[in-house]
C-alpha cells in the first residue's frame, strides 16, 4: 500500500475539517471512494464559496517527485439571488398595443415554481392588470401584461424573498433598469377655437386659431395638410405652429380668396384620425365652424 493525505478547507472556514488526514490506498488498487460530508455553518456569503479537496504527496507510490493534486471543487452556493427588471428591448413606450413586455433576469437558475405573477407588485398607475410569465431556462423571464382595464404606468417591481433558487436561497430586491412603460389606448380629443385676439369680422390677414389637444401628439403628424376648411372663404394657404408642448398649437389662415362684397367664414376642421398621439391612437374629430372667423 501507499500513504497520503488529504485535506479540505475553504477561504471563510465554512466547512472545518481540521489538519491533514492520513489516508493509506490497498496494494492493486487503481481507484478509492471517499465520502465527504459538509457541516454548513448557515451563513449567507457573496460570492459564492468553494471547498477544495487536495491529495497530498504520495508516499511508496513508486513514483519519482512530488505530486499534488485538487481532486474536487464544491461550490456552497449559498448567496441570494440577484434579480433585475426592465422593459424588453422591442418594447415601445408609450404603447397602446398588448401586450407590455419587460424582462425579469435572476442572477443564476431559480425555482420556477416558487415564481408567479402573485409576486409581481405594480407600482405605476395603470389599473386591472393581467400579467403573464414564460420562461425556457428558469433564469430569464418575460413578464407580459396581456390585458389592461385603465391607461397609465405600468411599474412592475419584486421584493426580496419572494423566489428561491434549486438550493433555496432567496432572492434579493429586483434592481429596476427601465421597467417603467405608459399604456395609452385613448384618442385625443381636440378643441378649436379663435385666438383670443382675432377679431372677426376682419379683413386683415393672417386669421389665428387656437388648436388644443387633451394630451401630447406626436407633432410629425399635424401639417398644414391636415386643415379642412369647413367655412365658406377659400382658404388657399394653413399654416401649424407647435407651442412647444406638443399639445397646444396655432393655426393661421395665411391666404384666402372671398367675395369681395359678402362676409365668408373661416372655420378650420381637423378630421378623425388625422392625427396621432406618442402611442399612435388616432385623435378625435373636431371643427371651429361654431367659432368660425367672418373675414
Amino acid at each position: 500500500p501507499f500513504t497520503t493525505t488529504y485535506s479540505v478547507g475553504e477561504d471563510s472556514a465554512d466547512f472545518i475539517f481540521g489538519t491533514p488526514i492520513p489516508l493509506t490506498i490497498p496494494a492493486g488498487s487503481t481507484t478509492y471512494n471517499l465520502t465527504l460530508t459538509l457541516d454548513d455553518d448557515g451563513l449567507k456569503e457573496s460570492p459564492d464559496e468553494q471547498v477544495k479537496f487536495t491529495l497530498g504527496e504520495p508516499a511508496n507510490d513508486g513514483q519519482p517527485g512530488d505530486i499534488l493534486h485538487t481532486l474536487l471543487t464544491i461550490t456552497d452556493d449559498d448567496s441570494e439571488v440577484t434579480a433585475a427588471i426592465a422593459e424588453t428591448l422591442a418594447q415601445t413606450d408609450p404603447s397602446r398595443t398588448l401586450p407590455v413586455e419587460f424582462v425579469v433576469a435572476f442572477g443564476r437558475e431559480i425555482d420556477p415554481a416558487t415564481f408567479t405573477i402573485d409576486d409581481i407588485v405594480q407600482a405605476g398607475t395603470a389599473t386591472g392588470i393581467t400579467w403573464n410569465l414564460t420562461t425556457s431556462d428558469n433564469t430569464t423571464f418575460v413578464l407580459g401584461a396581456t390585458a389592461i382595464e385603465g391607461d397609465g404606468t405600468l411599474i412592475p417591481t419584486l421584493a426580496a424573498n419572494r423566489v428561491t433558487d434549486v438550493f433555496g436561497n432567496p432572492n434579493l430586491a429586483a434592481v429596476a433598469s427601465d421597467n417603467e412603460v405608459t399604456y395609452d389606448s385613448t384618442s385625443p380629443t381636440v378643441q378649436i377655437v379663435k385666438a383670443p385676439t382675432q377679431d372677426t369680422p376682419t379683413n386683415t390677414l393672417p386669421v389665428e386659431f387656437l388648436v388644443a389637444f387633451s394630451e401630447a401628439i406626436d407633432p410629425t403628424t399635424f401639417t398644414a395638410s391636415d386643415i379642412a376648411q369647413a367655412g365658406d372663404a377659400t382658404v388657399d394657404t394653413w399654416t401649424v405652429t407647435n407651442s412647444g408642448d406638443d399639445t397646444n398649437f396655432t393655426v393661421r389662415a395665411t391666404a384666402v380668396t372671398t367675395d369681395p362684397i359678402e362676409l365668408t367664414t373661416i372655420a378650420p376642421a381637423l378630421a378623425a384620425d388625422a392625427v396621432t398621439d406618442e402611442a399612435g391612437n388616432g385623435s378625435e374629430a373636431a371643427s371651429g365652424a361654431a367659432t368660425g372667423g367672418e373675414y
